[in-house]
């Protein structure tokens, strides 16, 4: 058996409702985006990646490549196509309802438990 890794874990946050915000995974601290977060703040606020990106003043392309690499690193899809814009997982809803209920950006509840 390999021996136990010192890597920092991602502890798994639980809603309410008792889903599981983030899976519980090695995380690399020196090169998270930060910036990423605020990006999925505002797709979660506006349920769109174009008006997303209009408020961000980035591109609607560079806006889908920060949810794919954010993807990448917490290990969901966060949203999925839905009509004529996205909706959320059940752990990105789980991250939105968290910042409701604490009043602090999604972005924000997210980077505190990583």
């Amino acid at each position: 058996m390999p021996p136990p890794s010192s890597a920092p874990v991602a502890p798994a946050l639980k809603d309410s409702g008792g889903i599981a915000v983030l899976r519980a995974r090695p995380l690399n601290f020196r090169t998270l985006d930060l910036n990423l977060l605020r990006v999925l703040d505002e797709v979660l606020t506006e349920r769109s990646l174009t008006r997303a990106a209009r408020n961000l003043a980035m591109t609607q392309p560079a806006v889908s490549n920060a949810i794919k690499r954010l993807r990448d690193v917490l290990g969901d899809d966060l949203v999925q196509r839905a009509g004529f814009g996205v909706e959320p997982t059940p752990r990105a809803s789980a991250v939105a309802r968290y910042s409701q209920r604490t009043g602090r950006p999604a972005a924000v509840a997210v980077a505190r438990h990583l």
